[in-house]
């Protein structure tokens, strides 16, 4: 997982009513995807 991601996740922990978390994790879950595609197409 990308540290950034890591860090995003941390900071975010506990602080933000339900409706602001969702919307956080559906970013971060985004991100990671695009971390993956892009990992998949340099080849790692």
């Amino acid at each position: 997982m990308n540290k950034g991601i890591e860090m995003a996740e941390e900071i975010v922990k506990g602080d933000l009513d339900h409706e602001s978390e969702a919307m956080i994790r559906n970013i971060l879950d985004n991100d990671r995807g695009h971390l993956e595609t892009l990992n998949k197409l340099m080849g790692k």
